[in-house]
């Protein structure tokens, strides 16, 4: 059942809506750094480009032991073939001990495999006592073909949290990361190098860093005045304003759009029905579920960024991953469908309607329901369900 929201909730989304908010949120704490200048251990602070940035080329993966950025030891054509061997390459080489990956929202890798997140906190709260020995960590979602998981990694690190590293000659490394670039990060550490896991960080002062924004783009606007005039207090008239909006934020999506401008509207309208949480609008997410937001696609690498029905369906929830199933079944994945749909077309649509479902539901759950759909399937609707099992255990 829909949550009935409160006139003040509902008063500010009715005024965001036409400006349509281009991002869902803010970090809760602005991002500082530490003054390290009376620490005593070696310590620096350093910005580490994404591997595939072209700021890479000058180094990319840190050591701790002399501060410096190094590249990779070996040519590409003598690259290991498994992740485990890229990285015991890595070691072998003494190449370096931290990598920053902007993949999963920005991640970070050891190069030994260790590492502990300790939670948001400066450097100075987490020092003065010896701390546990980090654990060997994998990353959640394989990154190669063989279903191999990435060791050392903290997918979607989290900003301001502090990290214990140990490095690739067994030393041990304190790391604070301050802020996410893109494709790079800032962060500050401090380095043991008699081994063991105690740090004598004084308090420094903190630091405020100027918020990050990419390239070429402008200062947020100040927000427009809410467009329904004066003071709204009765949540009945709230709430069939806020039907009304609906109604027309579906029939924009409805709209196949001829103009940039009204594509800009119409990826808009996708994006307020997904902050509405719109149950009635599931239909024509899901029905333009592929819809691409091609500004985007040359800056962003998510699906969710890249197809905004996605992430839609996704805010609204069970409503939608019921939909999404059903659509699936209406997949045909071979020159026979009765759209005249190509089969790679079919197939992203397969891929995206997946991704609803284990959005909403969570990888096992979902794995039931297409498992039991399967089952009840006519034949001609099963060889998409097991394409959407397939497709499920690659996430």
């Amino acid at each position: 059942m829909e949550r009935r929201p409160t006139v003040r909730h509902l008063a500010i989304v009715l005024a965001l809506l036409p400006a349509v908010v281009a991002e869902a949120g803010t970090s809760a704490e602005k991002p500082y750094k530490e003054d390290l200048s009376a620490v005593k251990l070696p310590h620096g602070e350093v910005v580490l480009p994404d591997r595939n940035d072209p700021k890479a080329r000058q180094g990319y993966i840190l050591r701790f032991s002399d501060r410096k950025l190094n590249v990779l030891p070996f040519k590409r054509d003598e690259r290991p073939t498994t992740i485990a061997g890229f990285f015991q390459r890595l070691r072998e080489a003494k190449t370096g001990d931290l990598i920053y990956s902007h993949v999963e929202k920005g991640s970070l890798l050891a190069v030994s495999g260790r590492m502990a997140d300790l939670g948001g906190k400066a450097l100075h709260d987490v020092s003065g006592r010896e701390l546990a020995p980090p654990p060997v960590i994998y990353g959640v979602k394989s990154r190669s073909g063989a279903g191999e998981r990435t060791p050392g990694a903290i997918e979607g690190a989290p900003e301001g949290h502090c990290y214990l590293v140990e490095t690739a000659g067994g030393k041990y490394a304190l790391v604070r990361l301050v802020q996410k670039r893109g494709r790079e990060a800032l962060i500050q550490y401090v380095y043991q190098p008699d081994g063991s896991r105690a740090f004598d960080i004084p308090r420094g002062k903190r630091i405020a860093v100027a918020p990050w924004r990419p390239a070429g783009t402008r200062p947020a606007r100040p927000l427009p005045p809410p467009s329904v005039p004066g003071k709204v207090t009765d949540l009945r008239s709230l709430l069939a304003a806020r039907e009304k909006m609906i109604a027309k934020l579906i029939a924009t999506v409805r709209k196949d759009p001829p103009t940039r401008e009204e594509t800009s509207a119409k990826l808009g309208a996708i994006r307020g029905l997904g902050y509405l949480r719109a149950i009635k609008a599931v239909g024509a997410l899901v029905d333009n579920i592929d819809f691409p937001d091609r500004m985007t696609m040359r800056k962003e690498a998510s699906f969710e960024t890249l197809f905004p029905s996605t992430w839609a369906l996704r805010q609204i929830g069970k409503p939608s991953s019921l939909a999404a199933l059903k659509a699936i079944g209406a997949c045909r994945l071979d020159a026979a469908s009765p759209k005249g749909e190509e089969p790679e077309n079919a197939m992203l649509r397969l891929k995206l309607l997946v991704m609803v479902v284990e959005g909403v539901e969570g990888p096992e759950v979902a794995e039931f329901m297409i498992q039991a759909r399967t089952k009840k399937a006519p034949v001609a609707a099963r060889p998409a369900f097991e394409a959407a099992l397939r497709e499920l255990k690659q996430h």
